[in-house]
């Protein structure tokens, strides 16, 4: 199989962030104009569904409860979007500490919220006078007894987590490590504990360097209805190139092909049977697939 994009909207003034989609419509974020759009793949139109968001980069969509959870990159926190068109902010801090700049969120079955946590140059809202954590890590948000927002860190062995994923079975977790600052570029599946915890990573994939620099490696993920871990990330500064790239529950690189446009960010099932794939790119447009998802038998070589 091979994957067909084209162009469903765009271009806009500047990047674009987190993709999701809220049953009816592709959700998708303006970092610089800071805000959300929506597009409407049956009549192809492009109307606004948030405004002044600050710069959110990760978006999910709850269909339980039509909450938007929003990574607020620009913010340093993580925000609920209601369907009133309120917004709450969760926990901001990780042991009495403001944590860092969050560019990917999920949630799960237990209404608990996971993100990425890496440092950014982005300037947060307001006097730069909160320092960031020692760490980047994967940080998980939930609920106490009293009902209150409470923080605890995931992994002790990220430097950069750029994008995750849950397995189907929620008990495995996906990260995307590394930027192309970093000499470890990654797909680590983490297993979780029964505690919540996690276990020492697989690694699925590694991205590689040569003369042009380090690879870019994976910046968005979504899980296909069978299993399969759909990816993109790469670039033309190095490497191969852009691709989409899609893995097995096991780690098998069953699936690899290039995109029509630079620098992929993140990327989102969506349409009425959720088999349409949707992809912010580098060129400040969103991305359709031509064709619809048919899922991928495992190949005979492993990643």
């Amino acid at each position: 199989m091979t994957f067909d994009f084209k162009k469903a909207a765009g271009p806009f003034k500047g990047a674009l962030g987190g993709v999701t989609w809220d049953g009816e419509c592709v959700l998708f974020s303006l970092l610089d104009e800071m805000e959300i759009k929506k597009y409407n793949p049956t009549d192809r139109s492009v109307s606004d569904f948030r405004l002044y968001t600050g710069r959110i980069n990760g978006i999910a969509h709850d269909p339980s409860s039509k909450i938007v959870y929003a990574a607020q990159e620009s913010g340093r926190r993580v925000i609920q979007l209601l369907p009133d068109g309120s917004a709450t902010v969760t926990a901001l801090r990780y042991q009495g500490a403001i944590h860092n700049h969050p560019t990917d969120v999920i949630f799960d079955s237990h209404a608990r919220i996971w993100f990425t946590d890496p440092y950014s140059t982005i300037l947060a809202f307001g006097p730069q006078i909160f320092p960031l954590l020692s760490h980047a890590s994967v940080m998980r948000i939930e609920k106490d007894e009293r009902h209150a927002f409470v923080m605890s860190r995931v992994t002790f062995d990220t430097h950069a987590p750029r994008a995750l994923l849950l397995s189907k079975d929620e008990k495995t977790l996906y990260v995307a490590e590394g930027t192309t600052e970093q000499p470890q570029r990654e797909l680590r599946a983490y297993p979780i504990l029964d505690d919540g915890r996690v276990g020492r990573p697989k690694v699925f994939y590694t991205f590689g360097s040569d003369d042009s620099g380090h690879h870019r490696g994976i910046e968005g993920m979504c899980l296909a209805q069978d299993g399969h871990i759909i990816a993109v990330g790469g670039s033309h500064q190095s490497g191969p190139g852009p691709a989409i790239f899609v893995f097995s529950p096991d780690g098998y690189l069953v699936h690899s092909s290039p995109l029509p446009f630079d620098m992929p960010s993140r990327i989102s099932f969506g349409g009425k049977n959720l088999d349409r794939l949707y992809i912010t790119g580098g060129d400040s447009c969103l991305y359709e697939s031509a064709s619809t998802y048919r899922g991928f038998q495992r190949a005979s070589h492993h990643a």
